[in-house]
């Protein structure tokens, strides 16, 4: 299940320990109450800065790790997705110098000459930090996850996209006649998922 996680052995355990399973009733709570979900910015978490199963040096933070694959796999900048973006129509309103080193991992950013040429993953982090304050995503990060799902419903020919229905012949959700109304929210979507 976890191949890349403890060398393909999850760290020894026979079983996937119970403290990597997602607990998706953190990502739900009523008004009054906050989430429990940490929230989105660059700050690594405990343990992701001395990744134990990893026996090169220069590997063992996540950080290290992440570069080094956008430098290896070739990843644009986010300053040229966000002209990308830009190009086609999209407004994604780019992060400031200020905004980029404000939060954690910022001033190793700046350090190091990735302000005008930030990895892809360290600035959709801090964006959600400055444009969502923790709790969302910011324009990149969203159109870069909007459209990776979009991509995989409309290309994959069994997906509701592609099902006839009641629409000019084309789905539509009230096609779907589920047995706990419709999902419009991620409430019902998790609970319609099985996970809640």
């Amino acid at each position: 299940m976890f191949q890349f996680t403890g060398k393909g052995g999850m760290a020894g355990s026979p079983v996937l320990p119970s403290v990597w399973i997602i607990d998706w009733a953190n990502f739900l709570a009523p008004d009054d109450a906050g989430l429990i979900a940490r929230a989105i910015d660059p700050q690594l978490a405990r343990g992701l800065d001395d990744l134990v199963n990893e026996s090169k040096p220069h590997l063992r933070s996540l950080a290290q790790r992440n570069l080094r694959r956008s430098y290896v796999l070739n990843l644009p900048t986010a300053q040229v997705v966000g002209a990308q973006l830009d190009d086609a129509g999209v407004d994604v309103r780019a992060l400031t110098a200020d905004e980029i080193v404000a939060g954690a991992g910022g001033a190793a950013i700046a350090t190091n000459g990735y302000l005008t040429q930030t990895p892809l993953w360290f600035y959709i982090l801090a964006e959600a930090e400055a444009r969502g304050g923790g709790k969302r995503l910011g324009p990149i990060g969203s159109v870069i996850v909007a459209e990776t799902l979009l991509g995989l419903i409309v290309s994959d020919c069994e997906s509701y996209w592609n099902a006839p229905g009641s629409d000019a012949g084309r789905w539509h959700p009230r096609d779907a006649k589920l047995p706990g109304g419709p999902v419009d929210d991620f409430e019902s979507f998790l609970k319609l998922a099985g996970v809640l």
